[in-house]
């Protein structure tokens, strides 16, 4: 079941990381996105590589879904971040961010249930 939950994951975030998909450029970043985008982008994807390192633990049998509370700890600050400095920069490339952050929420908010 891990994997499908890994595969959600990545969906969430396909639209957060969908401006640097289309740039096609990653380093320099380019002076379209702003260091706002980046900021909620890096605040939102380490929520998100948490949320993959909590499945992946899980998954092994190293921890059980009581962890689950001790994870979100981090990644949900993260992610609530990463949304309130998309909608405040107010840049349309943050849209995505803000979107993929709101479901990260939700899916934590998941795994805290599930436990």
């Amino acid at each position: 079941m891990a994997p499908v939950f890994a595969v959600v994951v990545l969906a969430i975030a396909f639209p957060a990381w969908m401006p640097l998909l289309w740039e096609h450029r990653w380093w320099p970043p380019t002076n379209k996105l702003s260091s706002a985008f980046f900021a909620a982008l890096s605040l939102f994807t380490v929520s998100e590589v948490l949320l993959l390192v909590f499945l992946y633990l899980v998954d092994r049998g190293l921890l059980t879904l009581d962890y689950s509370l001790k994870f979100a700890a981090i990644g949900i600050p993260c992610c609530m971040l990463a949304f309130v400095l998309a909608l405040v920069s107010g840049i349309k490339y943050c849209v995505g961010v803000s979107v993929s952050s709101a479901f990260g929420f939700a899916a934590w908010m998941f795994f805290i249930m599930l436990h």
